[in-house]
C-alpha cells in the first residue's frame, strides 16, 4: 500500500524510481535488503506480504543439537527471485529524503500547500497549525462543554431534591418536636391535678377526722358524767379499774 495520491500537488509529475514495483503507487516507508543479494525498494507494507507469501521457515540448530525454527523467514525479492530475509529490510534514506521533497497539500483541503516533510509541523499544534484542525478542536471542546453543562444540569436537578428532601425532613423533625412538647405539657397538666386531687384526699381525710372527733367528744363526756354519778356504789374499784372502764365506754362510741 502505497503513499496517498490525492495527497500529492502534481501525481502525474511524480517519477517512476519513486513507485513501488509492487503496488505502482509513491513508496510509503521504503526499504530495501542493504544490497545484499539485491538492491530493489518496496513499501515495506509490500513486501513483507511477498516474503510472507513465498518464505520458509528458517530451521537453525540448538545447542543440544536439535533443530529449531527461527523466527526469521526468508522469501523472494519481488522482482528479481533473489533470496531475501525479513530481518535483512532497511529503510532506504535517498528514497526517504526525496519524498520528503514532494510538493503535498493539506489533507483537510484548508490551501495549504508545502513540502511533505513540512505537512507534519503544519498538522500540529501551534501558531501554524491548520485552521481547520483548530477549528475540529474548539469544535471538541464545545462538545466537551456541551457535555459539561449537561452534568452541571444534572448535579443541579440531584441538588434541589436534595435540599427539597432535607426541608421535608426538618418539617418532619419540627412536627416531632411540637408532638413531643405537647404531650410533655399534657404530662405536666395530669401531674398538676394528680397532685391538686391528692391534696383534697387529704384535706377530706383531716376534715374526717375532726368530724369524728367533734362526734365523739360530747358522748364520751357523757359518759363520763354517768360513770361518775356511779362512784359511790364502786367506791371500791381501784384507779386502775376506773380508767379501764372509761376505755370501753369511750370504745362503746367508736
Amino acid at each position: 500500500m502505497g503513499f496517498r495520491e490525492d495527497d500529492l500537488l502534481d501525481p502525474n509529475g511524480v517519477s517512476d524510481t519513486l513507485r513501488c514495483p509492487v503496488c505502482f503507487e509513491v513508496f510509503d516507508d521504503p526499504v530495501f535488503c542493504g544490497g545484499r543479494p539485491c538492491q530493489h525498494v518496496f513499501c515495506r507494507g509490500c513486501v513483507e506480504r511477498a516474503i510472507f507469501q513465498t518464505a520458509h521457515q528458517h530451521v537453525v540448530m540448538s545447542g543440544d543439537g536439535s533443530e529449531e525454527e527461527a523466527d526469521d523467514r526468508i522469501g523472494q525479492c519481488p522482482s528479481c527471485r533473489a533470496p531475501m530475509r525479513l530481518h535483512s529490510l532497511q529503510p532506504h534514506q535517498v528514497m526517504r529524503s526525496l519524498l520528503d521533497e514532494l510538493p503535498v497539500r493539506c489533507r483537510l483541503a484548508c490551501g495549504w500547500t508545502g513540502r511533505r516533510d513540512a505537512r507534519a509541523n503544519h498538522e500540529s499544534s501551534g501558531p501554524t497549525q491548520c485552521p481547520l484542525l483548530r477549528l475540529e478542536a474548539a469544535c471538541e471542546e464545545l462538545a466537551l462543554l456541551s457535555d459539561a453543562g449537561g452534568l452541571l444540569r444534572d448535579k443541579d436537578a440531584r441538588i434541589v431534591m436534595l435540599e427539597a428532601r432535607v426541608a421535608e425532613q426538618d418539617r418532619q423533625v419540627v412536627d416531632v418536636g411540637r408532638q413531643l412538647l405537647a404531650r410533655e405539657v399534657k404530662v405536666a397538666e395530669l401531674e398538676a391535678r394528680l397532685l391538686e386531687q391528692d391534696r383534697k384526699l387529704t384535706q377530706k381525710d383531716i376534715e374526717l377526722a375532726l368530724l369524728r372527733r367533734g362526734r365523739l367528744a360530747p358522748a364520751f363526756s357523757d359518759s363520763r358524767e354517768g360513770s361518775d354519778s356511779d362512784l359511790p356504789k364502786a367506791s371500791f374499784l381501784g384507779d386502775d379499774d376506773a380508767s379501764e372502764a372509761s376505755k370501753a365506754g369511750a370504745d362503746l362510741w367508736l
